[in-house]
């Protein structure tokens, strides 16, 4: 059986309130990066501003997204969730916030694995730029 990966970048990861979406469904690898600049996308829900990571990817080598692997236990029961959780119905993808699709990531030692990722799927014009490619470090979230 073949083992399937998810790479998260954002409020998914360990030191994020959402991580406990999850923390019971997957094994943590180690931090990895992928190829592409992160935006932060906000929106207002009763005058309270939420912040999240939107990833657009690249073939840069100098763009960079800092995020964590995952190892998934039940990738059937925990990605549907997931979609759900990032906006994401891979029926109508032309619409959704995010789209999931697998890419190459790498690991520490320049070692690369395939894994889900949850792209962008919307406009960037006007979003902020995350220069670091971290979100954790760059932007404070509830």
């Amino acid at each position: 059986m073949n083992e399937e990966y998810l790479f998260v970048y954002g409020t998914l990861k360990r030191d994020s309130p959402m991580h406990y979406l999850l923390a019971d469904s997957a094994e943590f690898v180690e931090e990895a990066i992928v190829l592409g600049h992160l935006y932060v996308v906000s929106y207002v829900v009763s005058d309270l501003s939420e912040h999240y990571p939107g990833l657009v990817l690249s073939t840069k080598t100098s763009d960079r997204v800092q995020g964590e692997v995952y190892r998934l236990r039940e990738p059937g029961v925990i990605l549907p969730r997931l979609d759900d959780y990032e906006g994401c119905d891979l029926a109508f993808p032309q619409t959704t916030e995010y789209v999931r699709r697998k890419e190459w990531i790498i690991l520490k030692n320049d070692r690369s694995l395939e894994a889900w990722i949850y792209v962008y799927n919307q406009s960037i014009q006007g979003l902020p730029k995350i220069e670091s490619g971290n979100f954790t470090a760059s932007c404070k979230y509830v």
